[in-house]
């Protein structure tokens, strides 16, 4: 990811959010951040990239304040890593063997318009500010495996799982639609009861049973975490779309997008409505019975969060308009990654199906490894794009920082001048003025790093 979008660790800067979100971190603590950072829910996981880049600052950059941004940039890239990784840690003995690789790898190169004229390929890889959108992948998987145990589980593993789904509901509220999932078992051994003293016996085994505590504790936690998200603008109401957009928006550009990012330009309205008649027929007719499940589930999760993109964010259809650019990627690619193990399934049944065909049954996995080929083709890692570059700092960080310190701009913690303020409110950058605060004494201590640099660099010829 790095070799993807490279700009956020060649040219560090405090973006978007990142700036407000990382000055609530550093001057009002973790938690504090994660609850008050948004008035409508609660940003875990955008925290815990900043904070995790703060301590890495600390513990391999000396320390200095205004590299800050730099850490925060590798933890956003590892982040990254980690989501396109967990199919390959979370689904062996759910997905082929064969699939997992080509699962990875088109993951690692999922379409992001890094190579387009657009702010994509800036504001995602390399930033906490949109690292939010990956926590509906991971929730998706942590439920798959959560509801398809492959071996006997112990309950400390199943409290891990829903340890990871409270944390991606603490960063996504729509994650929260998939929390009632994890109840199915349970309610379907309740169903199942057929006298009043078989439902008290499946209640009194499930008083006793660790994977239902820890369910409850995440229905609980859950509900704690988006009780006050909201889904709505709340700009006036609801409007939506034209037809036409609403179906380029919510049908080809995010539920369908994991298999027509290759054709996506070439695809119309008539277009894009017969090709998700014909995936969702091939779905039904090739897909084994073991997987219908998983994909109807998948299914619903994607046209979910369309149909919140297309009520809630109108604004999308008038950027989206004749399939010509996929910005603002950043709300989509989460869609994108959820569709890859859904194709990657079907493709094997296709291929389980085949069997006895013989070499026929290689080409839907050839199918699969020909996206790779595509995708490397199309945003290839090793050409570093322009959009990196679209705002560059070029060391203004640094000279704002000096500015301020030269003119004791010291703030309290809630941003407000003060004489004996232990912050220093600094511009983070010509385009984006609003101050970043960070702590006084260390930025003081890294501007006079920095002044003393030159000279003992112009000092050293003489020296020899």
């Amino acid at each position: 990811f790095f070799a993807r979008a490279p700009g956020a660790w060649v040219t560090p800067m405090f973006f978007a959010e990142d700036r407000k979100w990382t000055s609530l971190l550093l001057t009002h603590g973790f938690w504090h951040t994660v609850f008050d950072a948004r008035p409508d829910y609660a940003v875990f996981g955008n925290v815990a990239v900043l904070w995790t880049g703060v301590r890495l600052c600390d513990l391999f950059g000396g320390g200095d304040p205004l590299d800050i941004p730099r850490w925060q940039a590798l933890a956003s890239y590892a982040l990254f890593a980690m989501v396109v990784s967990l199919p390959v840690l979370l689904l062996p003995g759910r997905l082929p063997k064969g699939t997992l690789p080509a699962v990875w790898a088109l993951g690692v190169l999922m379409p992001l318009g890094i190579h387009d004229a657009s702010w994509s390929g800036f504001e995602i890889l390399g930033r906490a500010t949109n690292v939010g959108f990956a926590a509906l992948p991971v929730a998706f998987l942590l439920l798959w495996v959560r509801l398809t145990p492959v071996a006997p589980r112990p309950p400390w593993r199943t409290a891990l799982l829903d340890a990871g789904l409270l944390a991606c509901v603490a960063t996504n509220p729509m994650c929260i639609v998939l929390v009632p999932v994890a109840a199915v078992p349970i309610v379907r051994s309740l169903a199942a009861a057929r006298s009043r003293a078989a439902l008290g016996a499946v209640g009194r085994r499930l008083a006793r049973d660790p994977d239902a505590w820890s369910l409850g504790m995440l229905v609980v936690g859950a509900l704690a975490c988006s009780g006050g998200a909201s889904a709505a603008r709340g700009d006036g109401g609801l409007t939506l779309p034209p037809f036409d957009r609403a179906v380029e928006l919510g049908l080809a550009r995010s539920m369908l997008y994991a298999l027509t990012w290759p054709i996506y330009r070439w695809l119309n309205t008539d277009r894009t409505l017969l090709l998700a008649v014909i995936a969702l027929w091939l779905s039904w007719r090739c897909g084994r019975s073991r997987h219908r499940l998983l994909h109807a589930g998948g299914l619903a999760l994607l046209a979910v969060a369309s149909a919140v993109l297309v009520a809630c964010r109108r604004e999308l259809s008038e950027i989206l308009v004749g399939y010509r650019t996929t910005f603002p990627d950043r709300y989509f690619y989460a869609q994108y990654l959820v569709g890859l193990p859904l194709v990657a399934t079907f493709a094997a049944d296709v291929a389980a199906r085949l069997a006895p065909r013989g070499a026929v049954a290689r080409l839907p996995l050839a199918g699969l490894y020909a996206l790779v080929v595509i995708a490397a083709i199309r945003e290839p890692p090793w050409r570093v794009p322009d959009s990196q570059f679209i705002v560059d700092d070029d060391g203004c960080f640094a000279r704002s920082a000096a500015r301020a310190v030269a003119a004791r701009a010291w703030r309290d913690p809630a941003g407000a001048p003060a004489a004996d303020g232990r912050f220093v409110g600094i511009p983070s950058h010509p385009r984006f003025p609003d101050e970043i605060l960070l702590p006084r004494d260390e930025v003081v201590r890294a501007v006079a790093r920095r002044r003393a640099a030159p000279r003992v660099a112009a000092a050293s010829p003489a020296v020899r």
